[in-house]
């Protein structure tokens, strides 16, 4: 007599059990949803982007996530809910509209750039919130992260630049957007980990999500008609699709479940992944010029949260640092 297998430990059997894993595989899929929300932005404004991307995802998994065995439970105490507002507000009302508000005036590889400063962010609040000291390691790699963040301010760095006057308040638009996205992020990291003490992913996913919508909805009466052409509508609703299925479902639920097995601290270096590949993307298929400051900004950040995130012995730059530290002591 055969027994059938439960449909939710079936996928779970699909699915990498390293958190590492699971986060890594997250953030390819949304270095890949830079270039995807250039071509919503078409058609619509960012908040409408924003909220069309989400209400499909929200369908989607209604219809998707229960016959895989994965249930969406409704929360029952009042704390669970004020969780997922702020997993809500934070990592889809305001994270994601701020980044297709930035998309609009810099170029998806620049945008993807800055967002690698979110493990930085991680790295500060935690020092903030949970009341981690900051070891001399961690406060150079922050340093570092500045250096290149402020290589990436060049006005070179924009399409058909000519480091004119014009040109610098649409990379100071994009950058300061894409800086407040980055933070947003770094901030829903850390409620989504409180979150998910008490609520399961599938279901911290939905309602947060769902809570993101409500707040979209209204801000999209802001946003006037864009003139755009058929081949553009099909572009931008191929790309909403796959936004919302791809990089919103399933994408989402794999970042989820990272974080509840372990602390954000060790997942956020996999945050550096969308850079590269959003990178090569823009480069590839839309034709992006990669700059010499993008590529130098990138590597400083990207050294900066290697650094933050290294655990093993302290490179011999260091414990030199440490040895003239004591002996000036």
């Amino acid at each position: 007599m055969s027994s059938k297998m439960d449909p939710k430990e079936a996928t779970s059997h699909l699915l990498p059990r390293s958190p590492f894993a699971l986060a890594l595989i997250a953030n390819i899929i949304w270095g890949t949803s830079f270039l995807a929300s250039k071509y919503t932005l078409k058609v619509w404004g960012p908040f409408t982007a924003s909220a069309l991307r989400f209400a499909v995802a929200l369908v989607g998994m209604l219809l998707i996530l229960p016959g895989m065995g994965f249930p969406i439970q409704i929360p029952k105490s009042k704390r669970a809910w004020t969780q997922i507002f702020w997993v809500g507000l934070t990592g889809f009302g305001v994270l994601f509209p701020m980044q297709l508000a930035g998309l609009m005036w810099i170029p998806s590889s620049l945008s993807a750039s800055i967002m690698l400063t979110s493990p930085l962010f991680v790295l500060l609040l935690s020092t903030g919130f949970l009341q981690e000291a900051l070891s001399l390691k961690k406060i150079i790699a922050i340093f570092i992260g500045i250096i290149g963040g402020v290589i990436l301010m060049n006005p070179a760095n924009l399409p058909e630049s000519t480091w004119s006057v014009d040109a610098i308040p649409h990379l100071i638009k994009g950058i300061g957007l894409s800086l407040g996205a980055s933070l947003s992020l770094a901030i829903s990291v850390l409620v989504t980990r409180k979150a998910s003490r008490e609520i399961d992913s599938t279901s911290l996913t939905f309602w947060s999500m769902a809570v993101g919508v409500i707040f979209l909805l209204p801000c999209t009466l802001s946003e006037g008609p864009k003139t755009y052409s058929p081949l553009e509508l099909s572009h931008a609703t191929i790309a909403l699709l796959f936004l919302a299925l791809f990089c919103s479902v399933f994408a989402f639920l794999l970042w989820n479940r990272a974080i509840k097995m372990t602390v954000p601290q060790n997942i956020a270096s996999t945050m550096h992944i969308k850079t590269p590949v959003a990178v090569v993307l823009g480069a590839v298929v839309a034709n992006e010029t990669l700059s010499t400051p993008v590529i130098a900004g990138t590597l400083f950040i990207s050294l900066a949260v290697w650094l933050s995130q290294y655990q093993g012995t302290a490179p011999q730059v260091f414990k030199g640092f440490s040895a003239i530290k004591r002996k000036g002591q």
